[in-house]
C-alpha cells in the first residue's frame, strides 16, 4: 500500500478511464415491505477521471431483485496525486425489473485507496431514491447501498 503523497505531476495532469466492481449490503429506508434485512448488492461501473476535480461514470447495480442504472457526476475532494481520495457523486438514471422502469436519483460519497499505479480499493455509500413510486406500493423507494470493491485505473 503506497500512502505517499504522489505519483508525479505528469500522472496528475492526465484524464483516465477506470473500472470498478464491488459487493455490499443495501439498507431499505422507505418501502420495501418484506425486504428490510439481508439485502446484498453488486456494483459495476466505468468512469472517467479528469485532471480537474469533476469526472463522470456509468454505474449498474443489482439489489432488491432490481437493476439500478445511473449516470453520475463525481467530484474529487482531494488532489489526484494523493493515495487516499474521497469523492462525492450525484446522478440520475433508472431502476428496472421485468415489469417496470422508474426514474432514479442518486447522491453519494466514497473513498478510493490507491494500492499501486493501476489498482485501488474503494468504499462507497449511495442514497438512491425512486421519486415516482408511491409510498404504498410496497416497493423500496429509498435505499442506501454500502459497497466495497476493487478498481483498475489511476
Amino acid at each position: 500500500l503506497d500512502l505517499g503523497l504522489g505519483y508525479g505531476a505528469s500522472a496528475a495532469a492526465q484524464t483516465t478511464l477506470y473500472a470498478e466492481a464491488g459487493l455490499g449490503y443495501t439498507a431499505v429506508l422507505d418501502g420495501g415491505s418484506g425486504h428490510r434485512e439481508g439485502n446484498r448488492n453488486w456494483q459495476g461501473l466505468v468512469g472517467l477521471e479528469s485532471a480537474g476535480p469533476v469526472g463522470g461514470r456509468l454505474e449498474a447495480a443489482e439489489t432488491m431483485s432490481r437493476l439500478w442504472v445511473s449516470a453520475d457526476l463525481t467530484y474529487r475532494l482531494a488532489p489526484r496525486d494523493r493515495a487516499l481520495r474521497p469523492y462525492a457523486l450525484l446522478g440520475g438514471g433508472f431502476v428496472m425489473d421485468w415489469s417496470d422502469t422508474d426514474p432514479l436519483l442518486t447522491l453519494g460519497a466514497g473513498l478510493r485507496a490507491q494500492l499501486s499505479r493501476l489498482i485501488f480499493l474503494f468504499t462507497e455509500a449511495r442514497l438512491q431514491w425512486v421519486p415516482s413510486m408511491a409510498a404504498t406500493s410496497g416497493e423500496a423507494r429509498l435505499i442506501l447501498p454500502l459497497t466495497v470493491g476493487l478498481g483498475v485505473g489511476y
